[in-house]
C-alpha cells in the first residue's frame, strides 16, 4: 500500500463502524506500507495512518470480535501513528469483553525514522475511546516487534510499545500472553521525549 495522510489499512477491513461482528476471520497476507506523499505540514497530525492485520481503524461501539487471527507481517517503511498486529486504532466506547480469542503471529517492523507519539502493539496499537469498558481476555501475540529508531529529538514524543497493546484505556488483562520479542529503544523522560515499553502493555 502506498498512501497519504489519514489512511486506514487492514488485512480484513480498513475501517469499521456501525453494528458489526467479526467472527472466525483470519489474515495471512503481509502488509507492506510506504507513505510517499505526506501533505500535512503539521508534525502532530501528518502521521494519522492506522494499520492493523485485521482492522485498521475501529470506530464502532457495537463491534464484537471473536476467534480471529492475523498471521501476516506488518512491514513499515514510513513512520505512522497507530500500528497493531490485529487492530491499529480503536476509538469508540467498545466493550472489550466482546473481543476474545484474538491472536497475532506476524512480526511488526518499525522504520528507522521519526514520528509523533506512535502507538505500536502486538495485538492492539491504541484504544482511547471515551467510555470503553470490559476486560482484555484471551489475546495472544507471538510476533516480534522491531522498533529500533533512535529516540533523540522532540519529533519522537512519548512512544508507546507493548507486546499486546501499545496503549489501552482498560486495565484488566485475563489469560493473555506475549511470547514475541519486543525490541525497542529506551529513552528516559527528557522534557517531552520518552518511551514506554512493556512485554504486555
Amino acid at each position: 500500500d502506498v498512501g497519504t495522510d489519514y489512511n486506514y489499512v487492514g488485512g480484513i477491513c480498513s475501517f469499521m463502524e456501525g453494528t458489526l461482528e467479526m467472527t472466525d476471520c483470519q489474515n495471512d497476507a503481509d502488509i507492506n506500507y510506504t507513505n510517499t506523499i505526506v501533505t500535512n505540514s503539521d508534525d502532530k497530525d501528518k502521521y494519522k495512518t492506522r494499520i492493523g492485520g485485521l482492522i485498521g481503524y475501529a470506530a464502532s461501539k457495537s463491534l464484537a470480535v471473536t476467534n480471529c487471527a492475523n498471521n501476516g507481517n506488518l512491514n513499515l517503511s514510513t513512520a505512522l501513528k497507530y500500528v497493531g498486529g490485529c487492530f491499529g486504532h480503536v476509538k469508540a466506547a467498545v466493550n472489550f469483553s466482546n473481543w476474545t480469542n484474538i491472536k497475532n503471529t506476524g512480526d511488526i517492523t518499525w522504520p528507522n525514522t521519526t514520528s509523533h507519539v506512535p502507538y505500536v502493539g502486538g495485538v492492539l496499537g491504541c484504544s482511547d475511546g471515551t467510555g470503553t469498558t470490559g476486560i482484555i481476555k484471551d489475546w495472544h501475540n507471538s510476533g516480534n516487534i522491531y522498533a529500533q529508531a533512535t529516540r533523540t529529538s522532540n519529533r519522537n514524543l512519548r512512544t508507546f510499545i507493548g507486546g499486546i497493546a501499545g496503549l489501552a484505556n482498560v486495565y484488566t488483562y485475563s489469560y493473555c500472553s506475549n511470547t514475541g520479542d519486543v525490541i525497542a529503544p529506551y529513552l528516559r523522560n527528557t522534557g517531552d521525549v520518552s518511551t514506554w515499553v512493556g512485554l504486555l502493555t
